[in-house]
């Protein structure tokens, strides 16, 4: 069906499952087995003409596509192998998994957190922004990565933000940190199973100060939404 649709250039109807996408794409990857993408019969149209350029007004900035993904693309559209650059930044890893309005985040100590005031589009986000407020100073100049089994949080990260997605971007900005986000079915991380630590367990990482009351500023521009007031609320509590 996704096939179907590409090869007639028409958009994936609104009830197709954005997850099962993701996924399928993600396998492709994964496998290394996009030649079935059809570049092979791009690669051969192309290479009958002698008039081929190459950049012009597709190129892009190199900070517009951290991980290389258009270079990717573009390779694998004219049939050459890629050899991934070298990465020159640390790289930080957080793992997320959110079931309904609870989750857990695992990478620097453990942290469980339920917040059943918040609507289901605001979950995602202050999910990242509760994870950012206690891991950010200790990520200043790298790469975070969050491996996630929400397509919401997957989208926020990689697509063009809206609402406080805006406020994760400026955060990280001012840290310097490049935000990234893969999918992991995390199938060993279970919110449910966190609800109640055992005894003994290893206190969670604070918020830091700092990052919150910018957090709390950047969140200015939502005031007079709910989701201001239902972020803002969580963040002022220990």
């Amino acid at each position: 069906m996704i096939y179907a649709f590409a090869d007639c250039g028409i958009s994936l109807p609104d009830s197709f499952s954005r997850e099962l996408l993701w996924k399928h794409l993600d396998a492709i990857l994964e496998a290394r087995c996009w030649r079935g993408l059809g570049s092979n019969h791009v690669h051969a149209q192309s290479s009958r003409s002698t008039n081929v350029t190459h950049g012009s007004s597709n190129s892009h900035h190199s900070n517009d596509d951290p991980e290389s993904t258009i270079e990717l693309l573009t390779l694998i559209h004219g049939n050459v192998p890629f050899i991934p650059k070298p990465e020159s930044a640390p790289l930080h890893q957080l793992h997320i998994a959110i079931n309904d309005n609870h989750w857990v985040a695992t990478g620097v100590g453990t942290v469980w957190y339920e917040a059943q005031d918040l609507e289901d589009e605001d979950i995602a986000p202050f999910t990242v922004i509760d994870a950012l407020t206690r891991v950010l100073p200790s990520c200043r100049g790298g790469t975070l990565e969050i491996r996630t089994n929400n397509v919401r949080l997957l989208w926020g990260v990689c697509g063009a933000p809206s609402g406080a997605w805006f406020v994760v971007r400026s955060i990280c900005h001012s840290y310097s940190v490049d935000l990234r986000a893969k999918w992991d079915e995390l199938r060993g991380l279970d919110p449910r199973l966190h609800a109640h630590p055992a005894r003994g367990t290893a206190p969670h990482p604070p918020r830091d100060a700092n990052i919150v009351n910018l957090v709390v500023e950047e969140l200015g521009a939502l005031k007079g939404f709910a989701a201001y007031r239902g972020m803002v609320d969580h963040l002022m509590r220990k």
